[in-house]
């Protein structure tokens, strides 16, 4: 629960025949979390690689030209999980495809057709409608032997310009219809003028409409023959699209299956592309649990005939580990209690392969400062029946998980506040309402962050211990100088309250704080004389003294916000109640009488809806906040890869 699962590192090399049927046996069994074998072993950045990747982009390709066959094809069938395809049947995929394309070509082509045909319509109605201005004799007018007309559109900027030059000659410039970005204008001269026109018009961007040569489409009977037979389109449209629904659903089931096959291919090959070559074998290597490993090896021996070479090593005799220059992918068995609250620790990052896993501690200190800022009976009630209703949506389980023991610690303190529903009065409390005793609540909350801070302290040195780095982490502003700084502090605040005296020993402050933070000036020496770094000093000794006294400051100014910080605990527990009296309060300002009563509920039911929603959600983003800067702060210094297994229903985690 506290640590990793152990790994095991494996590398094999096995011929270039036997590799798909390698690689296949390893994603079936869905065990190895792959890793480039060139960042592993050095030795392979020689070989060459296996060109999986530029083969991939063929097969998604493939994929996406299936994708589009069948796109938006309503179909309850299932198809049969499918063998795995070779790497190399490109040419067969693409026989296929060119099937399934010629299934439904006529069906498409047909849409097509009719889509086409809309389209053109349609433009052709927009032009009647934008033309047709009623009352006005637009036939004659074309018709007419001493009068030129010209119809169609100019930028609505260039309107201006087009008018006044019109004005040199007997012309009428009359807008019809118009948009944001142009209009439709009618331009009648005489005939003997018209070329003069038309240079105008040429000159100010007017483009003239392509008018039919029956004249009387622009009559309002037309026009609405053409909206019906836009319609009738409409008809032979959604009819076309049924038949290439249903053309489309006839080839289904093939390119379901085929699309199967590609996917699997696509995760061979993205482990293909983990691997390294040269002429007659192959090498991958990858991440195993220990429990998985010996198995994982016999099926590639028996798989191959004895003719892979396999190498295991446990990753606790690999000295990179440590330093994480090899990063081990991380893999923590949880109980099913806990399992919900890695969702917590995961936001903020996956612990390193030798870092000990929080998320116990997360999960009991979550749910402390969460109950204690919305401890309420009431309120609790209706958390839990949230998270009953997210349990029923698999997507949201772990949610409804966390909000139901949310829901727990909330009645739990509500009853310890006597509060439900913000009223204080029906139950007794078993221990004091907020607002009675601020205080106590404040002693609590202060008390908790301390053990919290401390905790995370002792996490940091185990951590540094497991690393093998507690030399080289001694003097971080974490670590255990840090802590043990923190500590001395802590007893002395404590010595000084609970007995009372207002002068502490004076040596007993300096052994308690002052020792360890006057070791940080022996940092460079230090390290310089263990080899964690060439000079003592590297940029001069007045550098290297005010770099350790700000340093020290930082920890001390650090030790003592971390630690405030957790009044706001006490703060929002606080405020949770003190909500409510302003509540009350206006309930109560009410007039007497039905009216006055039913508006006290009204108010009663919608601050508590208030409270709920607002509270609910400042309460767990200041829970998260307190969980990963003060808490995690101390000790999560750096972040692992999550084991990712690759197999048929996974990718190859990047």
């Amino acid at each position: 629960m506290f640590t990793a699962d152990k790994m095991d590192r494996v590398t094999a090399a096995v011929l270039r025949k036997d590799v798909d049927i390698a690689l296949d046996e390893i994603v079936r069994r869905g065990v190895l979390h792959p890793s480039h074998v060139s960042a592993i072993d050095d030795w392979t950045s020689s070989l060459s690689e296996t060109g999986a990747r530029a083969l991939a982009s063929e097969y998604e390709k493939r994929k996406l030209q299936l994708q589009r066959l069948v796109e938006n094809t309503t179909d309850t069938s299932t198809a049969a999980s499918p063998e795995a395809v070779k790497c190399d049947d490109l040419r067969v995929i693409d026989d296929t495809i060119a099937e399934f394309e010629a299934q439904i070509a006529p069906q498409r082509a047909s849409l097509s057709a009719l889509r086409t045909q809309r389209a053109e319509l349609s433009q052709r109605l927009e032009q009647i409608a934008s033309l047709f201005t009623p009352n006005l004799p637009l036939p004659e007018l074309l018709r007419s032997a001493f009068l030129y007309s010209a119809i169609g559109k100019i930028d609505l900027s260039r309107l201006p310009e087009l008018q006044a030059a019109a004005t040199e000659m007997p012309c009428v410039i009359a807008p019809l219809q118009s948009n944001a970005a142009y209009t439709h204008v009618l331009c009648v001269t005489l005939r003997r003028d018209a070329d003069q026109l038309k240079e105008i018009l040429r000159a100010c961007g007017f483009q003239e409409a392509s008018l039919p040569a029956d004249i009387e489409i622009l009559s309002a009977e037309v026009h609405s023959k053409t909206s019906a037979e836009l319609a009738a389109l409409d008809i032979a449209m959604a009819e076309a699209a049924n038949a290439l629904d249903s053309a489309r659903a006839v080839i289904l089931p093939g390119a379901r299956t085929l699309i199967c096959h590609i996917d699997e291919t696509l995760v061979l090959l993205q482990m293909k592309g983990t691997c390294r070559q040269s002429e007659s074998s192959c090498v991958f290597s990858g991440w195993v649990p220990r429990a998985n490993s010996s198995e994982l090896l016999k099926a590639l021996r028996d798989k191959t005939d004895g003719r892979a070479l396999v190498e295991r090593v446990d990753a606790e005799l690999i000295e990179d580990v440590y330093g994480e220059e090899i990063g081990v992918p991380v893999r923590f068995t949880a109980s099913r209690y806990l399992a919900p609250f890695n969702m917590l620790v995961d936001t903020y990052g996956v612990p390193a392969y030798r870092m000990l896993n929080p998320t116990a501690f997360v999960a009991l200190s979550f749910l402390f400062m969460f109950g204690m800022m919305f401890g309420d009976v009431g309120h609790g009630a209706v958390l839990a029946a949230l998270g009953v209703y997210l349990l029923k949506h698999p997507r949201y389980a772990a949610t409804g998980k966390i909000a139901l023991a949310c829901s727990a610690v909330s009645i739990i303190f509500g009853l310890l506040y006597g509060s439900i529903f913000g009223i204080e009065t029906i139950i007794p409390a078993l221990w004091t309402p907020p607002l009675e005793s601020p205080s106590a609540l404040f002693a609590i909350a202060i008390g908790f962050g301390v053990t919290l801070i401390s905790i995370g302290f002792a996490l940091n040195i185990i951590n540094s211990l497991r690393r093998r780095s507690l030399l080289k982490e001694l003097f971080d502003v974490s670590g255990p100088l840090t802590a043990i700084a923190y500590w001395g502090g802590i007893g002395l605040a404590i010595k000084g309250i609970a007995f009372e005296e207002s002068a502490l020993p004076p040596m007993l402050a300096i052994l308690a704080i002052a020792t360890p933070l006057t070791l940080f000036f022996v940092k460079g020496p230090v390290l310089a004389w263990t080899g964690h770094q060439k000079r003592a000093f590297p940029d001069g000794v007045v550098s290297y003294i005010m770099e350790c006294v700000v340093k020290i400051l930082e920890v001390l100014m650090g030790c003592v916000a971390n630690t405030v910080s957790f009044i706001r605990v006490a703060a929002f527990g606080l405020a949770h109640a003190g909500l409510f009296v302003a509540i009350f309060s206006i309930a109560d300002a009410l007039p007497s009488g039905a009216a006055g009563a039913v508006g006290s509920w009204i108010v009663f039911v919608l601050g508590n809806a208030i409270v709920i929603a607002l509270e609910g959600v400042v309460v767990t983003i200041q829970a998260l906040r307190l969980e990963y800067y003060e808490f995690f702060g101390k000790f999560f210094s750096r972040s692992g890869t999550k084991y990712q297994p690759i197999s048929f229903s996974k990718a190859v985690p990047h």
